[in-house]
């Protein structure tokens, strides 16, 4: 059985804790018949223990964090650190989004954040990504540098707490020129995979999940997932909607039964 695994990301909304609270019990109640999927909701820090308390326990909807702290503890004012998460009930945490990228964050913070979730027992998702597709493939390297950096000091046996999400800036956002093609992040995951057996090994990296995530929406999510190969998605704006990522679930679903009819 095919499982997939779809990641909202709500970035800095809703504005207010009663919509969160609205909207996840609204993805919850989206699950309920879903076979084939389960859901990470990478909510703002200040929600997540709310919505946590709306989710439950369930293993199909839980919370993710956002970003993390480079530290542990100690006197560093506004830090949020992986073992606060952790307590928090946070499985996943997302690491090296774009937008946090292009407000600072370097290759080598990357890098030190990966290493925290890691040693908290937490997985980490780990966003790549050029920010322009030139056509004679150097974005190629910018995706192997980043992953490179970010995975230097990470243990074999830390493999199976690793998702790569493969995000192309230029299809990310409100200014987005278009989402990638389902057969242009085909590519683009092979290359992932084969500069991640450099470190972890071949087996290994066929079983790390590359995500796709850059605009997508109730129209292309099921393309992605089956043309495209995509172990998971990374949903940003569509995941503000119920109804919307509802119907991603549903596609997800679709998905899901033809590859299990098909073997």
């Amino acid at each position: 059985m095919r499982k997939i695994h779809l990641i909202a990301n709500w970035k800095a909304n809703p504005k207010e804790l009663s919509d969160a609270k609205r909207l996840a019990l609204g993805f919850k109640g989206g699950l309920m018949k879903a076979r084939f999927t389960d859901v990470a909701l990478a909510v703002p820090h200040p929600f997540l223990f709310s919505v946590g308390e709306v989710l439950g326990k369930s293993e199909r909807c839980r919370i993710a964090a956002q970003d993390v702290s480079p530290v542990n503890e100690g006197a560093h004012t506004g830090s949020v650190t992986a073992s606060m998460l952790k307590s928090l009930g946070v499985r996943e945490v997302i690491v090296g989004h774009s937008e946090r990228r292009a407000q600072g964050l370097t290759d080598e913070g990357v890098r030190i954040r990966v290493e925290k979730i890691l040693k908290s027992g937490l997985t980490v998702v780990l966003c790549v990504g050029e920010r322009e597709r030139d056509t004679h493939g150097a974005y190629l390297k910018t995706i192997e540098s980043q992953l490179l950096t970010a995975l230097k000091n990470v243990q074999k046996s830390k493999s199976g707490r690793l998702i790569v999400a493969y995000e192309p800036v230029w299809a990310i956002g409100e200014d987005a020129q278009s989402a990638d093609t389902p057969a242009g992040f085909r590519e683009v995951a092979i290359y992932i995979r084969k500069v991640l057996s450099g470190p972890f090994g071949p087996q290994a990296a066929l079983t790390i999940p590359v995500l796709y995530g850059g605009s997508v929406t109730p129209e292309n999510a099921g393309t992605f997932l089956s043309e495209g190969h995509a172990s998971c998605l990374l949903v940003g704006r569509a995941s503000l909607l119920a109804t919307s990522f509802r119907s991603i679930i549903e596609e997800a679903e679709r998905v899901g039964v033809t590859s299990t009819r098909t073997r």
